[in-house]
């Protein structure tokens, strides 16, 4: 979710500042919202989807696919190094 919120607020051309004066969130409130550390309450998720026109289940389930690939390459490297540390050489 927190990828579609930055996305958004880049597509919108919003400062961080902007983003939070509109959603009535704080600045740093926002920037813990887009590095995914919490996750945004009901209103604000409201306040997202009227300003995107996109329904409220978009930022629910919408799967972005990079985060996917990105998550499978690190899988894959995860698994290389577990297999090649224990050879012994």
């Amino acid at each position: 979710m927190n990828i579609i919120i930055l996305r958004l607020r880049y597509s919108l051309k919003l400062s961080q500042n902007d983003m939070a004066l509109i959603l009535g969130i704080s600045r740093s409130t926002l920037i813990r919202i887009e590095r995914g550390d919490i996750s945004p309450k009901a209103d604000i998720i409201t306040k997202l989807s009227i300003l995107s026109g996109e329904k409220i289940s978009y930022f629910y389930y919408s799967e972005d696919k990079h985060i996917k690939k990105i998550q499978n390459i690190i899988a894959k490297n995860n698994e290389a190094f577990y297999t090649t540390k224990n050879i012994k050489w």
